[in-house]
């Protein structure tokens, strides 16, 4: 049996391979997610993962496994910018 939830959360570590998002709560490693991100400057990403592990606070772990369309490229533009401080 599956259980389908939308929860609200803070990216608060952002690569091509993954993300680190703060939730309410945390998942168990092994939770499969589908992530529908908007980020500032217009950015927006959907794909799918599963949790890889816990972090401290009450953090998850998200390690992407598969991205639509161009996201990884653009995820990548876009954290260079930030690198950049553009």
């Amino acid at each position: 049996m599956s259980r389908v939830e939308t929860m609200w959360g803070t990216v608060v570590n952002l690569s091509a391979a993954g993300m680190l998002v703060e939730l309410g709560f945390p998942l168990a490693p092994g939770t499969d997610w589908i992530s529908r991100s908007s980020f500032r400057r217009g950015l927006s990403v959907a794909g799918w993962g599963q949790i890889v592990r816990r972090a401290t606070r009450p953090a998850t772990a998200c390690a992407s496994t598969a991205l639509k369309d161009d996201a990884i490229e653009r995820l990548r533009r876009f954290v260079s910018k930030r690198e950049e401080g553009t």
